[in-house]
């Protein structure tokens, strides 16, 4: 029986996508959160993983190991930012949930937000739970 070769341009391309897409896993509004374990944000991510990699290609300049941190920064860095607009987004819509609510009356009425740990309004966390539910 034959095994394929693995390449060292091949586990480097799945490190780079494993450095991306756990960052925005770990970022991301809903499996963001410290509700969800460690352990399924690991394995949906490297699930991910292995169904991207097939589809990537990327070009390998030169092994050069601080060419290649500099690399994996910016992996990350892209991953983080992304994750970070998707919550950037769902606290808008936190945020138009308050004022709503202020500008019906339920100012005073707060409830306990166990994902974010602090009160919100009735109709923040509704508006919150209908975006996450679209």
């Amino acid at each position: 029986m034959n095994m394929p070769q693995i390449t060292a341009e091949q586990v480097e391309t799945f490190i780079f996508i494993l450095l991306r897409v756990s960052s925005i896993v770990a970022t991301m509004p809903i499996l963001g959160e410290r509700s969800v374990s460690v352990r399924l944000k690991g394995g949906l991510s490297l699930m991910i993983v292995f169904l991207l990699f097939p589809f990537v290609k990327l070009q390998i300049s030169s092994p050069d190991i601080l060419q290649l941190a500099l690399r994996m920064a910016g992996e990350v860095v892209i991953g983080v930012t992304v994750g970070l607009a998707g919550r950037l987004i769902f606290a808008g819509i936190q945020l138009a949930g308050q004022l709503v609510g202020f500008q019906m009356g339920f100012a005073i009425v707060n409830v306990f937000d166990p994902i974010t740990s602090a009160q919100v309004s009735i109709i923040a966390q509704l508006q919150y739970l209908l975006a996450m539910l679209v």
